[in-house]
């Protein structure tokens, strides 16, 4: 939809064109106006969406990204049946740091 907007400022001169000089213009002026206003709206959409979808990083002295983590520990209810009863025990799970 964004693209074929880019088609309102030729169709407009067409129509202007049209209007005001119809004994001076000729069918093809306008096709090529239109030709050259879609290479160029296609152009631009392919240089944008390729620099937005490309990712790349080069070795430089600059940290990136770092990343570290402490050791965490959890605590979880585990359930055990005893006869008709259901006991709940709390046991913990200690996560390394890395």
């Amino acid at each position: 939809m964004g693209l074929l907007l880019i088609l309102l400022v030729p169709a407009g001169m067409a129509i202007f064109a049209l209007y005001r000089y119809p004994k001076q213009v000729v069918w093809w002026e306008f096709l090529l106006t239109m030709l050259v206003s879609l290479v160029a709206g296609f152009g631009a959409r392919l240089l944008v969406v390729s620099g937005l979808e490309s990712d790349r990083e080069y070795r430089t002295c600059y940290v990136a990204s770092a990343f570290h983590t402490e050791q965490y520990s959890t605590t979880h209810l585990r359930a055990h049946k005893i006869g008709k009863t259901t006991v709940w025990t709390p046991y913990t799970v200690v996560h390394p740091e890395h």
